[in-house]
This record gives structure tokens, sequence and C-alpha cells, in this order.
């Protein structure tokens, strides 16, 4: 069973009640929720870094990892944005080997496309 941990999402997010991650990850694949500091995650599920936030301001490149991701360097970072991000920081992210869902039309083998 793989250790999972949410970080960095908007206020009032949970993800046992958001059907993409619940009904579906949680459905299908075998994973456990953990928001204990002691326990490292295997996998952490994370908005997009800094985007719309004024951490942005102060990190013009948005794919600075939070404070709370770079606490796990070696633990499988998924991102994930349901508002527009350019192009630059959709492929930074790819390509630091991160994972990333979102809408656009990509070609990418860490890559989920919605809708």
């Amino acid at each position: 069973m793989k250790k999972v941990k949410f970080t960095d999402w908007w206020k009032g997010f949970d993800p046992k009640k958001d059907p993409l991650f619940y009904d579906f990850l949680f459905s299908n694949y075998s994973l456990k929720m953990t928001n204990i500091l002691s326990r490292k995650p295997d996998v952490l599920f994370s908005n997009v870094p800094f985007f719309g936030t004024r951490e942005a301001r102060k990190y013009p490149n948005t794919t600075k990892l939070s404070r709370e991701a770079r606490k796990y360097p070696n633990t499988t970072k998924i991102f994930y944005s349901g508002e527009f991000i350019s192009d630059e920081t959709i492929y930074s992210i790819l390509n630091q080997g991160h994972y990333l869902i979102y809408s656009k039309s990509i070609d990418h083998p860490n890559y989920l496309q919605l809708g």
C-alpha cells in the first residue's frame, strides 16, 4: 500500500470529497492517506506550486517547489491544476521528472490530460 499526502491546496479542499482523487484513485489503487509528519509519503499530490499566491511574486519561476514539497525530496510528486498555467511552467514541472494532471493536450509520459 502506498502512502499519499495532499499539500498546498486551496482552503477547504478535501481529497476524500473530490471525485478525481477519492473515487478514481482510491478506488483503483492501493493507497492510504497520511498527514502524520513523521511518515514520509510515497506520493505527494500538490496544486501547481505557488500558482496564484503572493509567493508567486517572490518566486517568478513558478516551478519552485513549496516548502512542504521540499520536505520530501525523493518522493514522487504529482501536480494538478484546474486553472491556466503557462507552457513554460508545464514543461518545467514535467522536465524535472514530476507528474502533472491538467487539461491541455500534451504528449509527455508524465502527463495525464483531464477532460
